[in-house]
């Protein structure tokens, strides 16, 4: 799925997760949400048919065998994904592979990432990633994490707040860096364009390896490793790690 995708089935996950509740084609463009048994016939909510599609592409929805025809539920992968989605810090922890020795320690990660294992292999210029390149994809990839922040479950003893809710003096405003960091990811993937900026949040963002990658967008085997490397390429311009010409010139290199 692509990042609106996620967004859009996050939003909806209260309602999906409704008992009885499933979608109703409402034409070509859109889909219904709807409750068995309810007594309106407006739906409860109303999306677009490219997400609705995207998420039975990605298993998210199953079929529903109703009278009415393509009607969908959420799926039990569906139900798992959020799951996920809602145990926040926890299972980034467990899926990043971060450790912490102590506790004042800062977390560790204790996995290779794709990234990192591509920058290992940096001698190989046509395939591994450049200094600049690694760079670029872990500047997205902090964006990422700071705008997909999920609230704390306890309170942050780090940043103290008065009585009266607001934050201590010199403490950052949550709202603003979140915002912020949304700001930066929209625009760098926008720069990207569309295609190359689902490959890059795909491995520098959700860190999904190459090979998993290549089949999930159905691209053709060994392909994902280029596809990686101009994205990293327009985002190093983007980001002014390196000129338009510079980039230009290392790519006709390869």
């Amino acid at each position: 799925m692509t990042p609106a995708s996620e967004r859009v089935f996050r939003q909806h996950a209260k309602k999906l997760t409704t008992p009885k509740a499933y979608l109703k084609g409402l034409g070509q463009d859109s889909f219904g949400l709807f409750r068995q048994g309810q007594k309106s016939t407006r739906p409860q909510a109303t999306i677009e048919a490219t997400y609705v599609l995207a998420w039975h592409k990605a298993d998210l929805l199953q079929e529903l065998h109703l009278q009415e025809d393509d009607c969908f539920e959420i799926s039990p992968q569906g139900l798992a994904h959020l799951r996920r989605f809602q145990a926040g810090g926890l299972f980034i922890a467990q899926h990043k592979g971060l450790s912490k020795a102590g506790p004042e320690a800062p977390a560790k990660q204790t996995q290779t990432t794709p990234l990192q294992w591509l920058q290992a292999r940096r001698q190989d210029k046509r395939f591994g990633l450049q200094d600049i390149e690694f760079e670029a994809g872990n500047r997205l990839g902090q964006d990422y994490d700071c705008a997909a922040y999920q609230p704390r479950q306890t309170m942050d003893w780090l940043r103290p707040v008065f009585v009266d809710g607001t934050p201590s003096s010199g403490e950052p405003n949550f709202a603003g860096h979140l915002l912020d960091a949304r700001k930066r990811l929209d625009a760098a993937l926008a720069y990207i364009g569309p295609g190359l900026s689902d490959v890059a949040v795909a491995i520098c963002c959700a860190e999904v390896g190459l090979e998993d990658c290549e089949r999930g967008f159905a691209l053709p085997k060994r392909s994902g490793k280029l596809m990686l490397k101009m994205a990293l390429m327009r985002l190093s311009v983007h980001y002014g790690l390196q000129s338009t010409a510079a980039a230009a010139a290392s790519f006709r290199m390869r």
